[in-house]
């Protein structure tokens, strides 16, 4: 075993544990099941959305889209200038 520190807002630390109560187990466990799924599922267990006032941040499902459609463009023979022409054309999918 290892041990594993982190700084936390005390108020999130207690609602988390008061949640975790909740659900039968301790702090500790919940953060231990959390990242047993993230190593299982190779992604956060949980989608993220993307902030207000943040244009270029994406969910992680919005973030596999782009990568994949990325990976496509990139088998074809356009060529782009910049990364917001290779945008345009990827959302225009």
């Amino acid at each position: 075993m290892t041990t594993l520190q982190l700084r936390i807002d005390p108020k999130l630390k207690k609602e988390a544990q008061k949640t975790a109560s909740q659900l039968g187990m301790d702090l500790s466990g919940a953060i231990k099941i959390f990242l047993v799924q993230m190593v299982a599922t190779q992604s956060l267990p949980f989608n993220v959305d993307c902030p207000i006032g943040h244009p270029h941040t994406f969910s992680l499902s919005a973030e596999r889209k782009l990568r994949q459609a990325i990976a496509d463009v990139r088998g074809s023979k356009k060529v782009y200038k910049n990364a917001d022409e290779l945008f345009k054309d990827i959302l225009s999918e």
